[in-house]
């Protein structure tokens, strides 16, 4: 069945690398790594203590600052803004079947691990700029299974390193896709002016 199922897949396209890259992550994070998908790992204090910011106040209006400790002075967590954003649109799948705080904690004990997912999306095509499909799979697998990637995108731990990471790899993307925009038209524009023909065929499209 295995060989029929490997004969049948379109090795063409992206998806079944991508596939093959969300499994060796998920599994390397299950067997490997420091947390675990039935809660949060307390080892890790501060996101611990950021979650617990995340449930008790309001934090698009709290301006970081979390009043219920170090009284009465206060205290500033530094955590960006759009991971507590993320944080809570991720918890909305889980808020028809449980209490919105163990939403938010369900959603906490993931959300570094979709992170590193989008790390992995991202290392996959930037090596795919350079290599075939298969080595751009295993590229994006080292980058995941990387000790920094392993530990910060570990289940249970939320952190917004990961989601800095991601929006990083997301910006090089930007750039390789810029360019490529920039040099197709290009040709494109090179080919119009070299073939009259086409180029009255492009001016009435």
């Amino acid at each position: 069945p295995l060989i029929r199922l490997m004969a049948i897949i379109d090795w063409s396209r992206d998806w079944p690398y991508l596939l093959g890259m969300v499994i060796m992550a998920f599994t390397m994070q299950l067997y490997l790594g420091t947390g675990s998908l039935s809660g949060m790992n307390q080892g890790f204090t501060d996101s611990y203590t950021y979650m617990v910011r995340l449930i008790e106040t309001d934090w698009w209006s709290s301006r970081g600052w979390m009043p219920q400790y170090n009284a009465p002075d206060g205290m500033l967590l530094h955590w960006a803004y759009p991971f507590s954003a993320l944080v809570t649109l991720l918890a909305v799948p889980f808020a028809p079947f449980m209490d919105w705080p163990d939403a938010l904690l369900s959603a906490g004990v993931i959300s570094s691990f979709l992170c590193s997912l989008v790390v992995g999306v991202i290392a996959y095509y930037l090596a795919l700029t350079i290599n075939t499909k298969g080595w751009a799979m295993i590229a994006a697998i080292l980058v995941m299974g990387s000790r920094p990637v392993m530990s910060y995108g570990s289940f249970g731990r939320p952190d917004h390193h990961m989601m800095g990471l991601a929006l990083v790899g997301g910006f090089w993307l930007c750039l390789i896709a810029i360019e490529r925009y920039r040099t197709l038209y290009q040709d494109r524009e090179n080919f119009s002016l070299n073939n009259p023909t086409y180029g009255r065929f492009l001016s009435y499209h």
